[in-house]
């Protein structure tokens, strides 16, 4: 609230949020990309996955964490109180989760797995040259730039 009283726009404010969410994102992923390729230098992991493919699932991660990142912006542009966007944020994750997890363990819930984000983050698909690393990707893109871009419309028209 202090900071929408200062003559800046509410673009620029969530712009600048977002903006540093996302290098923050960025410099996650390519810790954790890092961290694993000294563990697999060091002979940690055998057999070694190459470069390339660490490269891949960190990229795989980054979507993924934009894909949270999408609509937790979207819940904190919904509401103006810190707690509940973010357990609206967090219990939407966990609830992606079960689904993801009851889906892989009963047949009959499998259909939930499409549901959810963790579909789309197949690190060990990577590995193995699955074939639908670019859905994934295109997924996960595509939920955090539409939650997004409702931030930003909700952000605009929200009563502060």
């Amino acid at each position: 609230d202090l900071i929408l009283s200062r003559p800046v726009t509410r673009f620029q404010v969530l712009g600048s949020h977002v903006l540093f969410a996302l290098l923050g994102l960025a410099i996650l992923s390519t810790a954790v990309w890092s961290g694993t390729a000294i563990g697999v230098r060091m002979g940690f992991l055998t057999p070694a996955p190459d470069l390339q493919s660490l490269t891949l699932i960190s990229v795989n991660l980054f979507a993924l964490f934009f894909a949270v990142a999408g609509y937790s912006f979207l819940f904190s542009s919904l509401t103006s109180e810190t707690g509940r966007s973010n357990a609206l944020a967090g219990s939407l994750t966990a609830v992606f989760f079960f689904m993801k997890f009851i889906g892989d363990l009963w047949d009959r819930a499998s259909f939930l797995k499409t549901f959810s984000i963790f579909q789309y983050y197949d690190p060990a698909g990577v590995l193995l040259k699955a074939d639908h690393f670019t859905r994934d990707l295109v997924v996960l893109f595509v939920i955090g730039a539409v939650t997004l871009a409702g931030a930003f419309v909700v952000f605009q028209e929200r009563d502060v």
